[in-house]
């Protein structure tokens, strides 16, 4: 899972071939971040972090939006405003099992919510 990070003008500031970099990027700017995750064809998901304060992203491919939430969850110092799924993604997921997200809430204190996000 390569990770890429890009200033509020689209220049790449920073480059990991894992999760590190996000980790060493948010070590160095501890903002308010948002994450938004949107499903991709053979059933995985890309997820972006958000910097608003910074005007900053990165981007990278999860197989699995569980195991993002295990991360963001094992991420206790961190200051997370909030975890947007896309809405179809959401709706789906609120389906299938409707306390899938309770146990993050209790957890992390983070809210999720559903967007309907354009292509």
């Amino acid at each position: 899972m390569s990770v890429n990070i890009y200033d509020r003008l689209g220049r790449t500031i920073r480059r990991s071939r894992n999760l590190r970099g996000v980790l060493e990027h948010y070590r160095k700017h501890p903002d308010d971040m948002t994450v938004k995750v949107r499903p991709l064809p053979e059933h995985h998901y890309k997820v972006t972090f958000y910097w608003p304060s910074r005007g900053e992203s990165g981007e990278s491919i999860w197989a699995d939006w569980r195991v993002l939430l295990d991360w963001l969850a094992a991420r206790k110092s961190w200051s997370i405003n909030r975890v947007t799924f896309d809405a179809p993604l959401y709706d789906s997921i609120m389906v299938e099992n409707p306390d899938a997200f309770e146990a993050f809430r209790k957890k992390t204190c983070v809210y999720l919510t559903r967007h309907a996000y354009q292509n």
